[in-house]
């Protein structure tokens, strides 16, 4: 991959980030389901397993917020829950991409 691909990619993954965190900044769950049916059963196994793959970075991510203490009230309860899912999962979050 070049280093302008690799540097498409990053801008596209920033893109994604904002319309999600636009998505569920709402005061519903208007469109979730929607959205939870797309990436675990309408999409491809392997873009299933790599959806996987990135949701494990941000419960990763929080745990590193956690950590750090970098974190209020307001996203308390989701560090502490991916804390909490990585102290059980230990070293078993290996997704190959196959």
């Amino acid at each position: 991959m070049s280093t302008t691909d690799r540097e498409d990619r990053r801008k596209r993954g920033a893109e994604l980030g904002r319309e999600l965190a636009d998505f569920v900044n709402v005061y519903s769950e208007n469109g979730f389901e929607e959205f939870v049916n797309e990436v675990t059963t309408s999409s491809h196994r392997t873009v299933q397993q790599s959806v996987m793959r990135l949701f494990l970075k941000v419960v990763r991510a929080h745990v590193v917020n956690h950590n750090t203490g970098c974190f209020d009230d307001r996203n308390r309860a989701t560090v502490v829950l991916c804390s909490e899912i990585m102290k059980k999962c230990k070293d078993s979050t290996y997704l190959p991409f196959i």
